[in-house]
């Protein structure tokens, strides 16, 4: 809706700049031409192998190139999509062109000089499959690299930068498979799911979680930390007394004003 927006698993940023390609004959020094195009760039990290249909871990890119002037001395302009990874467990695809209908746009985005609209859009996705045993968190990179039909030589290139400096790597994908029970997954790990407990309703529950952020040693809990908490489904699978694998029974019920007075929750 024309806005960036960030969750645990995907990110829009709506518009990631103007690239203003000017393109020289190399040799002759000489100027063909000028182009510019508008950028946006998505990111979507899958939390499990089941959500992204394949049989890894995955994250998938996807950036979309809007034309905003061709010269005609062009004669035609293509976009190739540079990507890099930091990934040492990973296997990145092709990047799959379509143009604004999702129709196949060939191997890279092109666009005839003498036959462009605002609505001529290309849009390049490509898949990452993380296939590691622990945890990775993976650093990006962007950019691309435009060539032109009239001359062989010119070349411009735009270069979006990265994921984020080490510190905080915003759009740094992080993919594990630490969780025991779950299958692998990825997300954005820059986001961070908050929830309140209210301790004035529930005072022993509040000095618990601050005991297990602040003083246990892993923090366990504690966005300073980074330390979060991992969700164990009511599917979990877990031994019980008798050795046989059953479910885990995770809390069953809500009491919101006095003991008697208990509900089962609609959400675990």
């Amino acid at each position: 809706m024309g806005k960036d927006y960030m969750t645990r698993g995907e990110a829009c940023l709506k518009n990631i700049g103007s690239a203003d390609l000017v393109f020289v004959d190399t040799g002759r020094e000489v100027t063909i031409g000028f182009a510019k195009f508008d950028f946006e760039q998505r990111i979507k990290a899958y939390p499990n192998k089941g959500a992204s249909g394949s049989d890894f871990a995955e994250f998938d890119q996807q950036i979309a190139i809007m034309p905003v002037q061709i010269d005609q001395e062009l004669e035609g302009v293509t976009m190739k999509w540079n990507v890099q990874s930091t990934c040492s467990s990973c296997v990145t695809s092709k990047t799959r062109w379509a143009d604004n209908q999702n129709n196949k746009a060939g191997d890279n985005a092109y666009w005839d000089a003498d036959d462009w609209s605002q609505y001529s859009g290309r849009w390049g996705t490509i898949q990452t499959t993380w296939s590691g045993t622990a945890k990775e968190s993976i650093d990006l990179g962007w950019s691309v690299t435009a060539t032109v039909d009239a001359s062989d030589a010119a070349t411009a290139t735009a270069d979006f930068g990265s994921s984020g400096i080490k510190e905080v790597r915003e759009l740094a994908p992080r993919c594990d498979a630490i969780v025991r029970g779950s299958a692998p997954g990825c997300v954005l790990p820059f986001f961070k799911l908050n929830w309140t407990v209210d301790t004035n309703l529930y005072p022993a529950a509040g000095a618990y979680y601050w005991y297990m952020e602040q003083v246990m040693p892993d923090h366990a809990g504690s966005k300073r930390w980074d330390s979060l908490m991992h969700y164990l489904g009511p599917d979990t699978p877990v031994k019980n007394s008798t050795g046989v694998r059953g479910r885990r029974k995770t809390a069953v019920r809500v009491c919101v004003t006095a003991p008697g007075a208990c509900t089962r929750p609609t959400r675990r």
